[in-house]
């Protein structure tokens, strides 16, 4: 029965780990609008900001769902990049 307690939880879980996917595959395609380092030069806030995107993008869809982020993570950070 301790099962059946905890399954909108999990439910809830799974649920936000095929979310966090789709927001990796906007911040992807956010990504790639933003001109790369090769582009802007190696030190510009716009290649810093393409290679964040890129890294979350790259977690957010990784194939083992338990590794994805949560969105409270990757509320921090992205609040930690705009500091």
């Amino acid at each position: 029965s301790g099962t059946w307690t905890n399954m909108p939880q999990l439910v809830g879980s799974g649920v936000e780990r095929l979310e966090v996917r789709a927001f990796g595959i906007m911040l992807s395609e956010l990504a790639r609008l933003l001109p790369s380092e090769s582009n802007s030069g190696p030190s510009s806030e716009v290649a810093t900001s393409h290679l964040l995107l890129q890294r979350l993008a790259s977690r957010c869809m990784d194939t083992n769902t338990a590794m994805r982020p949560t969105f409270a993570e990757l509320h921090h950070e992205l609040g930690a990049s705009c500091k």
